[in-house]
Protein backbone atom coordinates (compact mmCIF):
# COMPACT_ATOMS: atom_id res chain seq x y z
CA UNK A 1 0.00 0.00 0.00
CA UNK A 2 0.77 3.64 -0.57
CA UNK A 3 1.54 5.70 2.25
CA UNK A 4 2.38 9.40 2.84
CA UNK A 5 6.33 9.70 4.15
CA UNK A 6 5.31 11.69 7.03
CA UNK A 7 2.70 8.89 7.71
CA UNK A 8 5.21 6.18 7.96
CA UNK A 9 7.72 8.02 10.18
CA UNK A 10 4.86 8.46 12.83
CA UNK A 11 3.86 5.31 11.92
CA UNK A 12 7.19 3.99 13.26
CA UNK A 13 7.49 6.17 15.79
CA UNK A 14 4.44 4.46 17.29
CA UNK A 15 5.46 0.59 16.41
CA UNK A 16 8.40 1.54 18.65
CA UNK A 17 6.92 3.28 21.12
CA UNK A 18 4.24 0.10 21.75
CA UNK A 19 7.69 -1.70 21.71
CA UNK A 20 8.85 -0.08 25.00
CA UNK A 21 6.52 -1.91 26.97
CA UNK A 22 8.07 -4.10 29.51
CA UNK A 23 7.27 -7.68 28.28
CA UNK A 24 8.12 -11.23 29.90
CA UNK A 25 11.64 -10.95 30.89
CA UNK A 26 12.39 -7.44 28.98
CA UNK A 27 12.21 -4.35 31.66
CA UNK A 28 10.64 -0.98 30.18
CA UNK A 29 12.86 1.08 27.95
CA UNK A 30 10.66 3.87 29.00
CA UNK A 31 12.19 3.44 32.91
CA UNK A 32 13.24 7.14 33.48
CA UNK A 33 13.02 11.00 32.06
CA UNK A 34 16.39 9.48 30.27
CA UNK A 35 15.13 7.07 28.74
CA UNK A 36 12.55 9.71 27.27
CA UNK A 37 15.09 11.82 26.34
CA UNK A 38 16.50 8.94 24.22
CA UNK A 39 13.41 8.26 22.52
CA UNK A 40 12.65 11.61 21.69
CA UNK A 41 16.01 12.27 20.32
CA UNK A 42 15.66 9.03 18.30
CA UNK A 43 12.63 10.19 16.79
CA UNK A 44 13.42 14.02 16.29
CA UNK A 45 10.64 15.00 18.27
CA UNK A 46 10.28 18.58 17.61
CA UNK A 47 9.41 21.09 20.13
CA UNK A 48 10.73 19.18 23.18
CA UNK A 49 12.80 20.80 25.84
CA UNK A 50 13.10 19.96 29.27
CA UNK A 51 11.14 16.65 29.87
CA UNK A 52 9.39 15.76 33.65
CA UNK A 53 7.90 12.86 35.58
CA UNK A 54 4.73 13.89 34.77
CA UNK A 55 5.80 13.90 31.11
CA UNK A 56 7.09 10.15 31.09
CA UNK A 57 3.57 9.34 32.50
CA UNK A 58 1.18 10.95 29.90
CA UNK A 59 3.72 9.25 27.17
CA UNK A 60 3.12 5.78 28.62
CA UNK A 61 -0.36 6.27 29.13
CA UNK A 62 -0.70 7.03 25.21
CA UNK A 63 1.71 4.16 24.62
CA UNK A 64 -0.66 1.90 26.40
CA UNK A 65 -3.68 3.45 23.78
CA UNK A 66 -1.36 2.88 21.09
CA UNK A 67 -1.44 -0.80 22.48
CA UNK A 68 -4.85 -1.01 22.40
CA UNK A 69 -5.24 -0.14 19.15
CA UNK A 70 -2.69 -2.85 17.79
CA UNK A 71 -4.83 -5.43 19.94
CA UNK A 72 -8.28 -4.23 18.32
CA UNK A 73 -10.92 -7.11 16.86
CA UNK A 74 -12.10 -5.07 13.99
CA UNK A 75 -12.03 -1.83 12.13
CA UNK A 76 -14.75 -0.66 14.45
CA UNK A 77 -13.44 -0.73 17.95
CA UNK A 78 -9.90 0.89 16.48
CA UNK A 79 -11.69 3.41 15.32
CA UNK A 80 -13.27 4.36 18.63
CA UNK A 81 -9.83 3.93 20.46
CA UNK A 82 -7.80 6.69 17.72
CA UNK A 83 -10.96 8.96 17.87
CA UNK A 84 -10.60 8.87 21.39
CA UNK A 85 -6.50 8.98 21.26
CA UNK A 86 -6.75 12.46 18.96
CA UNK A 87 -9.98 14.21 20.40
CA UNK A 88 -8.00 14.46 24.13
CA UNK A 89 -4.76 15.08 22.38
CA UNK A 90 -6.35 18.03 21.54
CA UNK A 91 -5.46 17.58 17.51
CA UNK A 92 -4.59 20.80 15.55
CA UNK A 93 -3.81 20.21 11.82
CA UNK A 94 -0.72 22.61 10.69
CA UNK A 95 1.23 22.54 7.49
CA UNK A 96 5.02 23.50 8.42
CA UNK A 97 8.15 23.52 6.44
CA UNK A 98 10.32 23.73 9.89
CA UNK A 99 14.40 22.72 10.11
CA UNK A 100 14.21 22.86 6.55
CA UNK A 101 11.88 20.12 6.13
CA UNK A 102 9.22 20.83 2.51
CA UNK A 103 5.76 21.46 4.09
CA UNK A 104 4.05 19.14 5.84
CA UNK A 105 1.36 18.35 8.23
CA UNK A 106 1.83 18.57 12.14
CA UNK A 107 -1.41 17.38 14.13
CA UNK A 108 -0.48 18.28 17.34
CA UNK A 109 -1.17 21.71 18.81
CA UNK A 110 1.42 24.73 19.40
CA UNK A 111 2.90 24.33 22.73
CA UNK A 112 1.83 21.10 23.07
CA UNK A 113 3.29 18.04 25.68
CA UNK A 114 4.95 15.41 24.40
CA UNK A 115 2.64 12.91 25.09
CA UNK A 116 -0.30 15.23 23.04
CA UNK A 117 2.13 15.35 20.27
CA UNK A 118 2.74 11.60 20.09
CA UNK A 119 -0.63 11.23 20.52
CA UNK A 120 -1.76 13.37 17.44
CA UNK A 121 0.71 12.88 15.18
CA UNK A 122 0.75 8.90 16.15
CA UNK A 123 -3.11 8.78 16.31
CA UNK A 124 -3.42 10.00 12.84
CA UNK A 125 -0.87 8.25 11.31
CA UNK A 126 -3.20 4.96 12.89
CA UNK A 127 -6.40 7.05 11.12
CA UNK A 128 -4.80 6.46 8.15
CA UNK A 129 -4.65 2.95 8.28
CA UNK A 130 -7.83 2.46 9.34
CA UNK A 131 -9.76 4.75 6.76
CA UNK A 132 -7.95 2.74 3.76
CA UNK A 133 -9.33 -0.55 5.13
CA UNK A 134 -6.13 -1.65 6.12
CA UNK A 135 -6.59 -2.22 10.23
CA UNK A 136 -5.46 -5.73 9.51
CA UNK A 137 -2.42 -4.88 8.85
CA UNK A 138 -1.56 -3.44 12.86
CA UNK A 139 0.41 -6.78 13.71
CA UNK A 140 1.98 -8.93 16.77
CA UNK A 141 4.98 -10.99 15.96
CA UNK A 142 3.64 -14.75 15.84
CA UNK A 143 7.41 -15.91 17.10
CA UNK A 144 6.24 -17.56 20.66
CA UNK A 145 8.31 -15.57 22.71
CA UNK A 146 7.88 -12.45 21.09
CA UNK A 147 4.52 -10.28 20.35
CA UNK A 148 6.38 -7.14 19.46
CA UNK A 149 4.17 -4.68 17.39
CA UNK A 150 4.47 -3.75 13.50
CA UNK A 151 2.93 -2.70 10.53
CA UNK A 152 2.65 -5.02 7.84
CA UNK A 153 3.23 -3.56 4.53
CA UNK A 154 3.79 -6.65 2.54
CA UNK A 155 1.69 -6.59 -0.65
CA UNK A 156 -0.62 -9.46 0.72
CA UNK A 157 -0.75 -8.99 4.23
CA UNK A 158 1.30 -11.92 4.80
CA UNK A 159 3.96 -10.94 7.08
CA UNK A 160 4.00 -12.92 10.38
CA UNK A 161 7.07 -11.59 12.13
CA UNK A 162 8.44 -8.17 13.74
CA UNK A 163 11.62 -8.61 12.09
CA UNK A 164 12.26 -11.44 9.26
CA UNK A 165 16.09 -11.50 9.97
CA UNK A 166 15.77 -12.85 13.88
CA UNK A 167 12.08 -13.72 15.04
CA UNK A 168 11.01 -14.98 11.20
CA UNK A 169 14.34 -16.59 10.45
CA UNK A 170 15.03 -18.36 13.33
CA UNK A 171 11.65 -20.08 13.26
CA UNK A 172 12.49 -21.15 9.59
CA UNK A 173 15.80 -22.31 10.27
CA UNK A 174 14.15 -24.49 13.14
CA UNK A 175 11.54 -25.82 10.60
CA UNK A 176 14.16 -26.53 8.22
CA UNK A 177 16.55 -28.32 10.55
CA UNK A 178 13.40 -30.36 11.88
CA UNK A 179 12.91 -31.20 8.00
CA UNK A 180 16.50 -32.59 7.97
CA UNK A 181 16.38 -34.33 11.53
CA UNK A 182 12.59 -36.05 10.28
CA UNK A 183 14.21 -37.95 7.21
CA UNK A 184 16.99 -39.94 8.31
CA UNK A 185 14.58 -42.32 10.27
CA UNK A 186 13.14 -43.33 6.78
CA UNK A 187 16.01 -43.46 5.06
CA UNK A 188 19.46 -44.88 6.08
CA UNK A 189 21.31 -43.23 3.45
CA UNK A 190 21.49 -39.66 3.12
CA UNK A 191 22.96 -37.92 -0.18
CA UNK A 192 23.47 -33.92 -0.15
CA UNK A 193 23.19 -32.53 -3.56
CA UNK A 194 25.23 -28.74 -3.83
CA UNK A 195 23.01 -26.79 -6.02
CA UNK A 196 22.74 -23.50 -7.60
CA UNK A 197 19.55 -22.93 -9.45
CA UNK A 198 20.76 -20.64 -12.19
CA UNK A 199 23.60 -23.16 -13.25
CA UNK A 200 22.86 -25.19 -16.32
CA UNK A 201 25.26 -27.95 -15.03
CA UNK A 202 22.79 -28.27 -12.35
CA UNK A 203 20.06 -28.44 -14.43
CA UNK A 204 22.52 -31.65 -16.32
CA UNK A 205 22.82 -33.62 -13.30
CA UNK A 206 18.76 -33.33 -12.49
CA UNK A 207 18.70 -36.90 -14.77
CA UNK A 208 21.14 -38.68 -12.34
CA UNK A 209 19.05 -37.27 -9.44
CA UNK A 210 15.82 -38.44 -10.98
CA UNK A 211 17.68 -41.58 -11.54
CA UNK A 212 18.93 -41.96 -8.39
CA UNK A 213 15.49 -41.21 -6.93
CA UNK A 214 14.00 -43.92 -8.88
CA UNK A 215 16.81 -46.46 -7.97
CA UNK A 216 16.69 -46.28 -4.16
CA UNK A 217 13.30 -44.30 -3.10
CA UNK A 218 13.00 -43.58 0.35
CA UNK A 219 16.01 -45.45 1.35
CA UNK A 220 17.62 -42.43 -0.07
CA UNK A 221 17.10 -39.24 1.45
CA UNK A 222 18.34 -36.52 -1.44
CA UNK A 223 18.68 -33.92 -0.02
CA UNK A 224 18.85 -30.10 -1.76
CA UNK A 225 21.69 -27.86 -0.33
CA UNK A 226 22.42 -24.22 -1.29
CA UNK A 227 25.33 -22.90 -2.99
CA UNK A 228 24.85 -20.05 -4.86
CA UNK A 229 27.39 -18.48 -7.18
CA UNK A 230 28.63 -14.95 -7.26
CA UNK A 231 28.63 -14.84 -11.39
CA UNK A 232 24.71 -15.74 -11.44
CA UNK A 233 22.86 -12.81 -10.14
CA UNK A 234 19.46 -14.44 -9.12
CA UNK A 235 21.17 -17.49 -8.00
CA UNK A 236 20.91 -16.05 -4.34
CA UNK A 237 16.78 -15.53 -4.59
CA UNK A 238 16.51 -18.60 -6.51
CA UNK A 239 17.81 -20.50 -3.26
CA UNK A 240 15.51 -18.30 -1.26
CA UNK A 241 12.80 -18.90 -3.38
CA UNK A 242 13.02 -22.98 -3.20
CA UNK A 243 13.11 -22.77 0.50
CA UNK A 244 9.68 -21.50 0.44
CA UNK A 245 8.81 -23.74 -2.00
CA UNK A 246 9.98 -26.60 0.27
CA UNK A 247 7.67 -24.80 3.05
CA UNK A 248 4.71 -25.14 0.67
CA UNK A 249 5.15 -28.77 0.21
CA UNK A 250 6.28 -28.74 -3.37
CA UNK A 251 10.52 -28.04 -2.92
CA UNK A 252 11.89 -30.53 -5.58
CA UNK A 253 9.34 -30.29 -8.26
CA UNK A 254 9.84 -26.34 -8.13
CA UNK A 255 13.90 -27.00 -8.24
CA UNK A 256 12.79 -29.28 -11.12
CA UNK A 257 10.89 -26.39 -12.86
CA UNK A 258 13.48 -23.57 -12.10
CA UNK A 259 16.72 -25.34 -13.43
CA UNK A 260 14.90 -26.23 -16.83
CA UNK A 261 14.60 -22.14 -17.05
CA UNK A 262 18.31 -21.11 -16.08
CA UNK A 263 18.53 -19.21 -19.15
CA UNK A 264 15.30 -17.42 -18.89
CA UNK A 265 16.34 -17.08 -14.88
CA UNK A 266 19.11 -15.38 -15.79
CA UNK A 267 17.26 -12.51 -18.37
CA UNK A 268 13.95 -11.87 -16.45
CA UNK A 269 15.33 -12.68 -12.71
CA UNK A 270 12.53 -12.80 -10.29
CA UNK A 271 9.82 -12.75 -12.48
CA UNK A 272 10.74 -16.40 -13.82
CA UNK A 273 10.94 -17.56 -9.53
CA UNK A 274 7.27 -16.21 -9.19
CA UNK A 275 5.97 -17.36 -12.56
CA UNK A 276 7.48 -20.72 -11.84
CA UNK A 277 5.40 -20.75 -8.80
CA UNK A 278 1.93 -19.70 -10.15
CA UNK A 279 2.37 -22.04 -12.60
CA UNK A 280 2.87 -25.42 -9.64
CA UNK A 281 -0.34 -23.81 -7.84
CA UNK A 282 1.45 -22.19 -5.16
CA UNK A 283 0.83 -18.91 -3.49
CA UNK A 284 3.53 -16.72 -5.63
CA UNK A 285 2.04 -13.84 -3.58
CA UNK A 286 3.60 -15.52 -0.95
CA UNK A 287 7.04 -16.46 -2.75
CA UNK A 288 7.04 -12.44 -3.57
CA UNK A 289 6.76 -11.76 0.16
CA UNK A 290 9.57 -13.96 1.22
CA UNK A 291 11.99 -12.50 -0.96
CA UNK A 292 11.21 -9.23 0.32
CA UNK A 293 11.38 -9.95 3.83
CA UNK A 294 14.29 -12.42 3.68
CA UNK A 295 12.84 -14.96 5.98
CA UNK A 296 14.88 -17.74 3.83
CA UNK A 297 18.45 -16.18 4.48
CA UNK A 298 19.68 -17.44 6.88
CA UNK A 299 19.07 -21.13 5.80
CA UNK A 300 21.17 -20.39 2.16
CA UNK A 301 23.60 -18.21 4.05
CA UNK A 302 24.39 -21.56 5.98
CA UNK A 303 23.81 -24.20 3.62
CA UNK A 304 26.99 -22.36 1.81
CA UNK A 305 29.21 -21.62 4.82
CA UNK A 306 28.82 -25.73 5.39
CA UNK A 307 29.71 -26.15 1.69
CA UNK A 308 32.92 -23.72 1.94
CA UNK A 309 33.70 -25.48 5.32
CA UNK A 310 33.74 -29.15 3.43
CA UNK A 311 35.54 -28.06 0.36
CA UNK A 312 32.44 -27.30 -2.30
CA UNK A 313 33.73 -24.84 -4.64
CA UNK A 314 31.33 -25.45 -7.67
CA UNK A 315 27.88 -27.01 -8.74
CA UNK A 316 27.14 -29.48 -8.83
CA UNK A 317 29.12 -31.57 -6.10
CA UNK A 318 27.65 -34.36 -4.63
CA UNK A 319 28.38 -35.60 -0.73
CA UNK A 320 27.55 -38.66 0.54
CA UNK A 321 28.75 -40.94 3.65
CA UNK A 322 31.48 -37.94 3.94
CA UNK A 323 33.04 -38.53 0.83
CA UNK A 324 32.94 -35.43 -1.92
CA UNK A 325 31.74 -35.62 -5.62
CA UNK A 326 32.53 -32.99 -7.71
CA UNK A 327 30.23 -32.91 -10.84
CA UNK A 328 31.15 -29.25 -11.44
CA UNK A 329 33.94 -29.96 -14.34
CA UNK A 330 32.41 -33.02 -15.24
CA UNK A 331 30.25 -35.32 -13.97
CA UNK A 332 30.95 -38.54 -16.00
CA UNK A 333 31.20 -41.63 -13.44
CA UNK A 334 29.75 -39.72 -10.53
CA UNK A 335 26.34 -41.40 -10.63
CA UNK A 336 27.79 -45.14 -10.39
CA UNK A 337 30.27 -43.54 -7.88
CA UNK A 338 27.44 -42.87 -5.60
CA UNK A 339 25.45 -46.23 -6.28
CA UNK A 340 28.51 -48.07 -5.17
CA UNK A 341 28.63 -46.01 -1.72
CA UNK A 342 24.69 -46.01 -1.31
CA UNK A 343 24.63 -50.11 -2.30
CA UNK A 344 27.60 -50.40 0.17
CA UNK A 345 25.56 -48.42 2.79
CA UNK A 346 22.29 -50.54 2.65
CA UNK A 347 23.92 -53.63 1.83
CA UNK A 348 22.86 -54.72 -1.25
Amino acid sequence: MLIPHDTRIALDMVVDLVNTAPEGEEPDRLADVEALHGFAQDHSISGVETLTGRDLSGVRTVRDRFSAVFEAPDARAAAGLVNEIVAEAGTTPQLTDHDGYDWHVHYFAPGASIADHLAADGGMALAFIVVAGEQERLCRCEAPDCGRAFVDLSRNRSRRYCDSRTCGNRLHVAAYRARRKEAPGSAPVVLDVWCELQCPDCHAALDDVRALREQYGDRLDIRLRHFPLEKHKHAYAAAQAAEEAFEQGRGWPYVEAVLARTGELGERGERVLLDTARELGLDAEEFDTALIDGRHLLIVDADQAEGKAIGVTGTPTYVIDGERLDGGKSQDGLRARIQEIADRLLGA
